[in-house]
C-alpha cells in the first residue's frame, strides 16, 4: 500500500504543465494556462492548467482534477498504473507492494530486468524497421504506402517500417547491439536455426511492418503485412507471438496514436484491419481502432470502456463483417456502450471505401450510421426467406442479442423493432423469446444547478480564502471560525487546508484530490484554479467579514429552527413548552443583536 505521502510527494514533484503540454497546445493565459480541452469537442479555449496549483480545469465539459486523473483519463489507466508512470519519470522510488524476502527480491528485479530487456530488444527492432523504410530495398512497401495515400506524417505516427528481404538483416544487427539469437528468438522477431551449432534468421522478411504499442506508447509487437506475389511468401499477415507483453486478444492497434482524439470524441470508430486504421487516419478520423486479426474480445471492449461511451462498427461490407458485427454487439451491449454500424458497400473496407470515395464520402457515410441492433434485427429481416419457419428461426437467433440490454425500455423498443420488422405482435415475440429481467443499473445523477444556501456559500467562501492565504489556517483555527462551518463535509475540508497553513500553493492538489466523495466537486475545483485573495491584510479583512457572516446566518438558521419547534408546541397545545421555546428565540435575538452591534463598532473605529 503507497501511502497518502508518497502519493502527495509524486504530485508535487510531477508538472502538470509538462506532462498536459505533450497532448494539447498550452498557452499563457494569467496565472493559468489554457487550451481546448482534449476530453470534449471544444473551439474555444476553456481548459485551463494552474502549474502553481498542479491543477485543471474545463469551464466547458467539467473535467478536472490534479496529474493523476489527467493521465488515466486521456491514458485509460488506473490510478496505480498512472502513479507509477509518474514515479518512474520524475524518480521517485516507490516502496515494494508488501515486505519481500531476500530471494523474492531478487526474483522481482530478476523478472523487472527481464521486462526492460524485452522493451529495449522491440525498441531496437522498431528503430531499424523504420530506418530500413527509407532505403531501396522498401520501394514496394513505399508504393503500398503510397497506393493508399498515408503520407509521411501518418508512416512516423504509427511507426510503420519495412523487413528486409534477407534471411538475417535484422538478427545481423541485433547482434551488433549485443542483443542475443536467443532473445531475439524468445520475443518474436527470429525462429531458431536448422544449423545444430546454433543461430537463427528472421521471422519478418519483406514485408510492411506495423508497430504494436501498448496503451502508453511502448512497443510489444510486430504485425507483418507481405509484399511478395509468390505462393510461397506464407500468411498476408503475420504477428508476433503472444508473450508477457503481447496478448492479441488484450490488444487495440492503433489506441496510443487513438488516444486523444477517443477521450475527445467520446466515440470510437472499430475496424477490423490494421491497413483500415492507418489509411482512415491519414484521411483525418483520428478515433479509429481494430482489433489484432482476431474476433472482438471482452477485454478489448473494455480498453475502449475506459475511454468512450459510443462505438461505431465500420467491419467490411461482406458477409464475414455482417457475422463480425453480430458477434460484437453483445459484447459492447454488456460494456454498456452505445453502438452504431456504417453499412459499406459489398467489396468494401474503410481502407478502400476512403481511398476510392475520399474522405468527404466517410464523413457522409459516418453521418448515416444506424444504431447496430437495429441494424441487425433489420437485416435479419431483410434475409427472411417469407416462410413462418425461418422467420421464427430468426427471430430465435435475434435472443442473444436482447439478453445484454441492460433496461426494461431497450429491451422493450427491441422487441418493438422485431415486431415492425417481421411484422410479428410484439407480445408473442416477448413470450417466445423470454430475454428475462433487466440488469439494474445504477443511474448516474446529471449534473444540476447548485442551490447552495446563503450559509453554504459564505462556508465555501471560507475555503476559497483558506486556499488563496494558507498561512491563516493557523488563525482560524485560533478562532475557532473552522468550527462555525456546519456542513461536515466542508468543514473537513476546511480543517485540512487550515492544516496544511504555511505550505505551498500545490499543496491545494492533495487538499482537493482528499476531498470527501460526497462532496460537490464542480465549484472546489474551479475555485481552485484561482487566486482571489492576494494581500495578506485585505485577506485578514476578509476572514473577519467571514467569521461574522458565518455567526450570524448560524443563529439566523438556530432561530428558524426554534420558530418550527413553537408552531409545532403551539399546534399540540403545550403552553409550557411554548414559554420555554420564546425564551429561547429572544436569548438568541439578543445574542444576534449584540453581534451587529460589535460590528457597527469596529466599522466606526476602522474608519
Amino acid at each position: 500500500m503507497i501511502s497518502e505521502a508518497k502519493i502527495a510527494e509524486i504530485r508535487q514533484r510531477a508538472d502538470i504543465a509538462e506532462i498536459i503540454g505533450e497532448y494539447v497546445t498550452l498557452r499563457r493565459a494569467g496565472a493559468n494556462l489554457k487550451s481546448v480541452c482534449p476530453f470534449h469537442a471544444d473551439t474555444d479555449p476553456s481548459f485551463n492548467v494552474n502549474p502553481v496549483r498542479q491543477m485543471f480545469h474545463c469551464f466547458g465539459c467539467g473535467a478536472s482534477g490534479d496529474v493523476f486523473r489527467f493521465l488515466m483519463r486521456i491514458e485509460g489507466i488506473d490510478f496505480h498504473d498512472a502513479l507509477r508512470r509518474l514515479a518512474d519519470r520524475y524518480g521517485v522510488e516507490l516502496p515494494p507492494p508488501r515486505p519481500v524476502r531476500p530471494e523474492e527480491r531478487g526474483e522481482a528485479e530478476r523478472a523487472r530486468h527481464a521486462a526492460d530487456r524485452r522493451r529495449l530488444i522491440l525498441e531496437t527492432a522498431a528503430t531499424f524497421f523504420e530506418k530500413q523504410l527509407e532505403t531501396p530495398q522498401a520501394f514496394a512497401a513505399r508504393q503500398m504506402l503510397e497506393a493508399r495515400r498515408v503520407d509521411p506524417a501518418t508512416a512516423a505516427l504509427f511507426r510503420l517500417g519495412f523487413a528486409p528481404d534477407s534471411w538475417t538483416a535484422l538478427v545481423d544487427f541485433m547482434l551488433s547491439q549485443r542483443i542475443s539469437h536467443q532473445e531475439l528468438v524468445d520475443v518474436g522477431l527470429a525462429r531458431p536455426g536448422k544449423n545444430p551449432s546454433g543461430g537463427a534468421y528472421d521471422a519478418f522478411r519483406n514485408r510492411l511492418m506495423f508497430t504494436i504499442a501498448d496503451a502508453g506508447g511502448r512497443v510489444i509487437g510486430f504485425s507483418g503485412r507481405t509484399l511478395s506475389t509468390s505462393e510461397d511468401a506464407g500468411a498476408k499477415y503475420i504477428n508476433s507471438p503472444e508473450t508477457a507483453d503481447f496478448v492479441k486478444g488484450k490488444t487495440l492497434f492503433g489506441l496510443y496514436q487513438a488516444r486523444v482524439e477517443l477521450s475527445k470524441q467520446g466515440e470510437a470508430i472499430l475496424v477490423e484491419g490494421n491497413f483500415d486504421v492507418v489509411s482512415m487516419a491519414a484521411a483525418g478520423f483520428r478515433h479509429v481502432v481494430a482489433p489484432l486479426g482476431t474476433a472482438l474480445t471482452e477485454e478489448q471492449v473494455m480498453l475502449l470502456r475506459r475511454r468512450v461511451e459510443r462505438v461505431v462498427v465500420a467491419f467490411d461490407g461482406d458477409g464475414a463483417g455482417r457475422k463480425a458485427s453480430a458477434r460484437a454487439f453483445p459484447l459492447l451491449a454488456r460494456a454498456g456502450l452505445v453502438s452504431y454500424i456504417v453499412a459499406l458497400p459489398q467489396g468494401e473496407d474503410p481502407d478502400s471505401f476512403v481511398r476510392n470515395r475520399g474522405a468527404a464520402a466517410m464523413t457522409e457515410a459516418l453521418a448515416q450510421r444506424q444504431g447496430l441492433l437495429e441494424h441487425l434485427i433489420e437485416r435479419a429481416a431483410t434475409d427472411s426467406d417469407g416462410s413462418a419457419q425461418d422467420a421464427g428461426h430468426r427471430i430465435e437467433a435475434l435472443r442473444p442479442l436482447l439478453e445484454p440490454l441492460k433496461t426494461a425500455i431497450e429491451k422493450d423498443v427491441a422487441i418493438q423493432k422485431i415486431s415492425q420488422s417481421f411484422r410479428v405482435d410484439s407480445g408473442v415475440i416477448a413470450r417466445q423469446l423470454r430475454v428475462g429481467a433487466p440488469t439494474v443499473v445504477k443511474a448516474v445523477a446529471a449534473p444540476t444547478p447548485e442551490r447552495a444556501s446563503k450559509l453554504e456559500l459564505v462556508e465555501r467562501q471560507l475555503l476559497g480564502l483558506l486556499m488563496d492565504q494558507p498561512s491563516l489556517g493557523v488563525t482560524a483555527l485560533e478562532r475557532g471560525i473552522v468550527s462555525l462551518v456546519r456542513d461536515e463535509h466542508l468543514r473537513k475540508l476546511a480543517l485540512a487546508i487550515a492544516a496544511r497553513a504555511e505550505q505551498l500553493d500545490s499543496h491545494v492538489a492533495d487538499i482537493v484530490a482528499e476531498a470527501d466523495e460526497k462532496l460537490e466537486h464542480p465549484w472546489l475545483v474551479a475555485r481552485a484554479m484561482e487566486c482571489l485573495f492576494k494581500d495578506k491584510e485585505k485577506s485578514l479583512e476578509a476572514l473577519d467579514d467571514i467569521t461574522a457572516t458565518l455567526r450570524r446566518l448560524g443563529y439566523d438558521e438556530q432561530i428558524a429552527l426554534v420558530e418550527v419547534d413553537i408552531r409545532a408546541a403551539q399546534t399540540s397545545g403545550d403552553e409550557q413548552k411554548i414559554l420555554e421555546l420564546f425564551r429561547a428565540k429572544a436569548q438568541l435575538q439578543k445574542i444576534q443583536a449584540g453581534l451587529r452591534a460589535f460590528r457597527k463598532q469596529e466599522s466606526s473605529v476602522e474608519s
